[in-house]
């Protein structure tokens, strides 16, 4: 990787700037904090080498234990989101860089301008959550892909790279387990020569997959079984339908609710782990069961879904959590946040369809990756329950659908003319 330039020094101190300032307005947010004893929990099984006996919690297999091998590091906060906030400014100017590869550097200045006043994007790192780390592995993973791929640049070394960091991620958030198939026919599709993308895209999903072999051998140890994911699938899925205000099927969302807990409860018996492996097979029959019995009403809980989505943007911090008035600086910034989260998220879906189209007619390969992506999350936050804060996982990925549809209907900039030096 070569040495940052002016610009991409100035870029990084901007943004070490912005995510100082926005880490310590967003320092007392509560954003899934409930779910951080369990990787404490991880820390423990880990350190008893593996026994699940260790567990106070008694859920081994969920979450996924990314965030537990952190804590095994350090629990120190500060630390932590010291940590994320690098990785998103790496990430962050790793994409700017390929931006210019791929088009105008006038497109790529603007660009990083836009991240750097992205709000939802530092916040996203100013939480202890799995999502930060996960969507920065992400979005690194995609940049080196599509340059090891479809650029031909660096060999099989950007592709085995991005591989690794894909898995990486699953190993925080797993719900992007099948987002690699889509991408790799992609890359296959797009690739030139044909037999030479199709090997390194099977190269890359193998990589991915690699990565998730010591959770599938620690989830076998544990539970008898192998598995990809955490076992929260099922509940995510069958609570998401209460999303639908009103449903027909008297479901609440809520972790507390009664019809989800008397079921488990009359097929598992009371002693039931609402994320056990039963539980989550239980719930996920319990889901499909449901959908079958009314596909039209679980049309309208996607489709009100999707409203949320458009209504809400991406999860803009909580610069309100302490008792402090979100006003001057603090509240500009946040306003900014706020702005950017929604606005960027809009346009992103109204321009889905027009990117479909402009990617495929033109071949834009970056453009198709990144319109996957945006798709595989929109469809994840439609079918299961709802989370402001999912958004935020691909929040870049919507600011880059509607920059490069933008960046792609004006003329490219041609580049300037080198000049020779006078002769002596």
């Amino acid at each position: 990787m070569n040495r940052p330039s002016r610009a991409g020094v100035a870029f990084l101190a901007l943004g070490a700037l912005m995510a100082a300032v926005v880490s310590w307005y967003n320092w007392e947010a509560r954003a899934m904090s409930g779910i951080l004893p369990y990787y404490e929990d991880y820390k423990r099984i880990i350190l008893a080498g593996f026994d699940p006996a260790a567990s106070r919690i008694g859920c081994p297999t969920f979450p996924m234990w990314g965030y537990g091998w952190v804590y095994v590091v350090t629990e120190s906060k500060l630390a932590i989101v010291g940590f994320q906030q690098a990785l998103g400014l790496l990430a962050a100017w790793m994409l700017v860089r390929h931006v210019e590869r791929i088009g105008a550097p006038g497109h790529a200045g603007a660009l990083g301008l836009l991240l750097l006043l992205s709000g939802p994007w530092f916040v996203l790192h100013s939480i202890l959550w799995p999502y930060s780390i996960a969507a920065s592995l992400t979005l690194m993973s995609v940049v080196l892909v599509h340059r090891g791929i479809c650029l031909d640049e660096g060999g099989r070394l950007p592709v085995v790279l991005s591989g690794i960091l894909f898995g990486l991620a699953l190993n925080f958030r797993s719900d992007a387990f099948l987002m690699p198939l889509g991408l790799a026919f992609a890359l296959w599709a797009l690739g030139s020569p044909r037999g030479r993308a199709g090997r390194l895209a099977l190269l890359w999903l193998a990589c991915i997959y690699a990565m998730l072999v010591p959770w599938m051998a620690y989830t076998k140890h544990v539970s008898g079984h192998v598995l990809l994911t955490s076992t929260n699938g099922g509940a995510n899925l069958f609570i998401g339908l209460g999303d639908l205000e009103g449903n027909k099927w008297g479901i609440v969302e809520s972790d507390s609710d009664p019809l989800t807990h008397r079921i488990l409860a009359e097929k598992l018996g009371p002693d039931y782990r609402m994320v056990s492996y039963d539980a989550d097979q239980v719930l996920r029959r319990e889901f499909l069961a449901r959908v079958a019995e009314d596909p039209g009403e679980f049309a309208r809980k996607c489709l009100r879904n999707l409203r949320l989505m458009w209504q809400l943007g991406a999860h803009p911090g909580e610069f309100e959590a302490t008792a402090e008035p979100v006003t001057g600086m603090k509240g500009a910034v946040y306003s900014a946040s706020c702005f950017m989260g929604l606005n960027v998220v809009r346009y992103s879906l109204l321009l889905l369809p027009f990117a479909a189209v402009l990617s495929c007619t033109r071949r834009r390969s970056f453009l198709v990756l990144v319109w996957l992506v945006v798709a595989y999350q929109t469809t994840l936050n439609m079918l299961g329950h709802y989370v402001p804060g999912y958004t935020n996982l691909v929040y870049v990925f919507h600011l880059l659908n509607v920059f490069l549809v933008v960046t792609c209907t004006l003329p490219q900039e041609e580049p300037a003319p080198r000049l020779e030096p006078p002769p002596s």
